[in-house]
C-alpha cells in the first residue's frame, strides 16, 4: 500500500505506571504528527497501573485520544498486540509512554519512509544508557537472531514505524518480549523492507535490568522460529 501525501497515522502507547510522564508523551505524540497530517489517532494501552496513570490520561481533553484498560497486568507483548489490532490506520507508529525517546523521530521516520519505499522503520539508539551487563545481553541477542534467521533486527524493542499489513501480527507466535524481533523477522521474511533510523536516547535512566526467566523465554523463541523458517 502506498503511503498517501497526507497519511493517517495510528500512534500506539503501551503504559505501565507512567504517572510521571504520560501527559507529556501523550502531547507530544500529538505534535508530533500534526506535522505530518491532520488524520490521526493516539491509542495508549493501560497495562493495569497503580499509580494515577489512567486519572491523568481521562483528564486530556483530546477526541484524538483513545484509552484502553488491562483488567490485570498482562505485559508489554499483549499491550503491544491489542494494540497493533486496535489501530485503524495503515502507518503505525510505536513509542514507550517513559520519554525516554522523543516523539519528534516520528518526523525522521516518516520522512525516511517515503525516501526509501521503506516498509518498516526501526529507531537505532546510538547511545543506550545500559550497563556493561546490559551491553553484552543485547549484543549478544541481536547477533544471535542475525545468525539464527539471518535477519538483521538491529535495536527490534525499541520505537518504530510500521505499515501494518506489511507488518506480521497475526502470525506472532511468541509470548514472550522476544515478539517484537519475530515481527521484525516474520516481515522481512515475506518481503518487506525494513531500514533504521539513528535516534537519541534520552540520559535520564541506567538500565539493568536482565531477567534470567526473560533471557530463557526470549531464547526459546527465537529457537523455535529459527526452526520453524528453516524447515517449513
Amino acid at each position: 500500500m502506498k503511503i498517501e501525501k497526507h497519511p493517517a497515522i495510528s500512534i500506539v502507547i503501551p503504559a505501565l505506571d507512567e504517572a510521571k510522564t504520560i501527559k507529556k508523551v501523550v502531547l507530544d505524540a500529538r505534535d508530533a504528527v500534526k506535522s505530518i497530517t491532520k488524520d490521526f489517532e493516539i491509542l495508549v494501552m493501560d497495562d493495569f497501573s497503580t499509580d494515577n496513570t489512567i486519572d491523568i490520561l481521562e483528564k486530556l481533553n483530546m477526541p484524538e485520544l483513545k484509552v484502553f484498560h488491562h483488567k490485570e497486568n498482562l505485559g508489554i507483548e499483549q499491550s503491544l498486540r491489542d494494540l497493533y489490532k486496535l489501530a485503524k490506520n495503515e502507518l503505525v507508529f510505536f513509542n514507550g509512554a517513559d520519554g525516554d525517546i522523543d516523539m519528534q523521530v516520528l518526523q525522521e521516520f516518516y520522512k525516511a519512509m517515503k525516501q526509501e519505499k521503506a516498509d518498516i522503520v526501526v529507531g537505532n539508539r546510538k547511545f543506550k544508557n545500559y550497563t556493561l551487563k546490559r551491553n553484552i545481553v543485547s549484543n549478544l541477542y541481536n547477533n544471535l537472531v542475525w545468525i539464527l534467521t539471518g535477519v538483521k533486527v538491529y535495536d527490534a524493542g525499541t520505537v518504530k514505524l510500521v505499515k501494518i499489513s506489511k507488518y506480521n501480527v497475526d502470525e506472532t507466535k511468541s509470548k514472550s518480549v522476544f515478539a517484537e524481533a519475530e515481527r521484525l523477522v516474520r516481515s522481512v521474511k515475506k518481503g518487506a523492507k525494513l531500514i533504521t533510523v539513528d535516534i537519541q536516547q534520552n540520559k535520564n535512566n541506567r538500565n539493568d535490568k536482565v531477567s534470567v526467566l526473560q533471557l530463557f523465554a526470549c531464547l526459546s523463541d527465537l529457537i523455535k522460529l529459527s526452526f520453524e523458517l528453516k524447515f517449513l
